[in-house]
């Protein structure tokens, strides 16, 4: 079973001081002593990763980093490096919590799961049948988005991502869902990573249980495992003692909120995940009965999507099967957030990373797969990226010629036109603006992508980060449909405003 607290024996003793050296003024290494036999070898290894991610905080690359492995029931190693917080001063240790972005979708996951087992709510059901207000009319079936799809981002919903500070709100979930709630794919044909679904799915929860999405996750997850450094950010007194986020520059970022709460809006300690990850593995920690059953687990792991990589998307998760064993892991990444968590249901294994600076991304999976390495002489690093490309014999879709339909979405509503030549010069028209070339345009039959600099209006506001439109429409009965996404991008800051695009062939 996995201890809330280590014990500490002379080989902890010893793994804590290899860990330990070197450390800078803000540095901890809460390392656990290694509880299975043989691990000489595995704890030399583990130290000289420590002492690789302490070089990264004090060369400043990396600002507070914390890791938790866990095996079978049992903490293997967890530390923390770095600083949780420059000012004041807070060390980051394994028992910091740190916010965890998308992570917190397996949270939600988890209570959704926990509702399905008794009965409250159906994975295979339309998400209409626990909303206030249905999803808004589509060029698809609206009444074909099931529970199970939103969660594996196969909904058709497109990306959205914003960030709001204490004195501008998000915007309530009926106006979210009547400005971007619109399909832009049909329900389960195409992978979108879509954060809306999540609070779709959050809705879900608090009609059937009668309270808001926060208290439920507390009532159906977080209290249940006795996770003692897991919140919800709605609750304030909580953040004092939590790690701040941090800018590629290493400037703290002003405290924010999401536009779609339950999608990533937990803060955990890198310990409590491996106790969160115990369960999700099947795993009853000390004094506590299971939180979700065996059928329950193996729905939670089961694909929904599956790429043309093999990787698939599960309820909550990513997956693939390597050599027969399926391996299960979650990515968070926003401003200040790079996170990972790794399952490997089979052995029993769960590694936890957390970083509070978004561009430690590759370096919170190099010490993933590092760990994992560590454990595992037949280690293979599995990709996860769900890969959107049509089977190899399929040709290009021919797309040359000149397109005319809408773009909408909020509050705009402006007309598009295309001008497509293969091999040549090819430009799209936003609104009244004139045309503007297109920039890396790829037709895999039957996706066609590309970009465009610039805004939907040459007179709309940037806020200082220059906005770029991505488009990834696909052709349907002569027509081109799809999805634009209006992206600002700078130092601590984000945005993805997603739009309905649909098209049609001028004659």
């Amino acid at each position: 079973m996995i201890l809330d607290r280590p014990i500490l024996n002379r080989r902890a003793i010893l793994t804590a001081g290899l860990l330990g050296a070197g450390l800078s003024r803000w540095g901890t290494a809460s390392a656990m002593g290694l509880t299975r036999p043989g691990t000489g070898a595995v704890r030399t290894k583990l130290a000289a990763i420590g002492r690789t991610v302490e070089e990264e905080t004090r060369a400043g690359r990396a600002t507070g980093i914390a890791i938790s492995v866990a095996e079978k029931g049992h903490i293997l190693w967890e530390a923390g490096f770095g600083a949780a917080r420059q000012g004041p001063a807070i060390a980051a240790t394994a028992h910091t919590p740190f916010s965890l972005a998308s992570i917190s979708k397996t949270f939600a996951a988890a209570a959704v799961m926990r509702l399905v087992e008794v009965g409250k709510l159906d994975l295979d059901a339309p998400i209409d049948r626990y909303l206030r207000s249905p999803l808004p009319q589509s060029h698809f079936d609206a009444k074909s988005v099931t529970l199970r799809l939103l969660g594996g981002h196969a909904a058709g919903l497109p990306t959205l991502f914003d960030m709001f500070d204490p004195a501008r709100p998000p915007a309530a979930i009926a106006d979210l869902v009547r400005s971007y709630g619109e399909l832009a794919y049909p329900p389960g044909e195409r992978y979108e990573y879509a954060n809306l679904g999540y609070s779709l799915l959050g809705e879900a929860v608090s009609h059937v249980t009668g309270r808001q999405f926060p208290a439920s996750l507390n009532d159906l997850v977080i209290r249940p495992l006795g996770l003692r450094n897991t919140f919800y950010d709605a609750d304030p007194a909580r953040m004092e003692a939590a790690a701040g986020r941090y800018d590629q520059n290493g400037r703290e970022i002003p405290f924010y909120t999401t536009a779609t709460p339950p999608s990533g809006e937990v803060y955990a300690s890198a310990h409590d995940l491996s106790i969160f990850a115990a369960h999700m593995m099947g795993i009853t920690t000390e004094g506590r009965g299971p939180l979700l059953g065996p059928k329950a687990l193996d729905t939670l792991f089961s694909p929904v999507l599956t790429s043309r990589s093999k990787a698939f998307t599960t309820f909550g998760w990513s997956g693939r099967d390597v050599s027969g064993e399926r391996m299960i892991a979650k990515t968070g990444g926003q401003p200040g957030v790079a996170a990972r968590l790794t399952l490997l249901p089979m052995r029993k294994i769960s590694i936890a990373v957390i970083a509070n600076r978004d561009d430690n991304r590759d370096l919170v999976a190099e010490i993933t797969s590092q760990i994992a390495s560590s454990l595992m002489s037949d280690w293979s690093n599995p990709d996860f990226h769900m890969d959107d490309l049509p089977p190899p014999d399929a040709g290009p879709q021919d797309c040359d010629g000149t397109w005319t339909g809408s773009i909408r979405g909020g509050d705009v509503s402006e007309d598009i036109g295309l001008l497509i030549k293969a091999g040549g010069a090819s430009t799209c028209r936003l609104g009244n603006d004139s045309a503007r070339p297109i920039l890396d345009m790829t037709n895999h039959s039957p996706v066609l992508t590309f970009g465009v600099d610039g805004d939907l209006s040459a007179g709309a506001a940037t806020d200082g980060s220059p906005p770029k439109m991505d488009f990834k429409l696909v052709a349907r009965n002569d027509g081109l449909v799809g999805r634009c996404l209006r992206i600002r991008d700078r130092p601590g800051f984000t945005s993805t405003e997603p739009y309905i695009v649909t098209l049609s062939r001028s004659s």
